[in-house]
């Protein structure tokens, strides 16, 4: 029984293996297309503000082909530090194969914790923008509208945010599971 056990679990850690060297290479790719087409937007709203009515630097930052050039690097940031992440969780899971560890665990967190900032942040950033507007400021329904808007609030990444911060607690769950095993073997 002990053996049957033991060749099942190896299996299963080879079987991971193999997924996290896939999954990494295909983050890999993801990250490198994410540099190209950030690149591109960053590229494309400077050249845009040559052949358009722009007087000044403050007409580039609030130019919107691709999200004002602040939302842009936030976004840019946020998606590159994500993808950053995930190269680092996939890796960890080709070399070693084990899904129930700590390092696992943080390493998804943090990727929902900076999922949920990218879904908080733009309705964020409207508000601001609408601050000096004393009508828009009048009117309290606009205010609401504006953040939970969406166009401004991205539900899918939030509820994404929330399943990874939720499968952050099961994994937790699992490497304390796990290591009472081990411990007991």
């Amino acid at each position: 029984m002990e053996n049957n056990h033991d060749a099942r679990k190896q299996q299963i850690n080879a079987h991971i293996r193999k997924s996290g060297k896939v999954s990494l290479i295909i983050t890999i790719i993801v990250l490198i297309w994410q540099i190209l087409s950030f690149g591109y937007q960053f590229a494309y709203t400077i050249r845009q503000s040559d052949t358009l009515e722009i007087h000044s630097v403050l007409d580039i930052i609030n130019y919107q082909p691709f999200g004002t050039v602040p939302d842009l690097i936030v976004k840019s940031l946020m998606t590159l530090g994500s993808l950053i992440l995930l190269i680092l969780l996939f890796n960890g899971l080709r070399k070693n194969g084990l899904p129930f560890t700590e390092r696992n665990r943080k390493l998804v967190r943090n990727i929902g914790i900076i999922q949920g900032f990218q879904a908080l942040l733009p309705p964020v950033f409207r508000l601001i923008q609408n601050l000096p507007n004393k009508e828009y400021l009048d009117a309290r329904s606009n205010l609401i509208m504006t953040f939970f808007h969406p166009s401004n609030l991205n539900y899918f990444t939030l509820n994404i945010s929330v399943l990874l911060l939720f499968l952050s607690w099961i994994l937790r769950y699992g490497a304390e599971l796990q290591q009472e095993s081990d411990e007991t073997l």
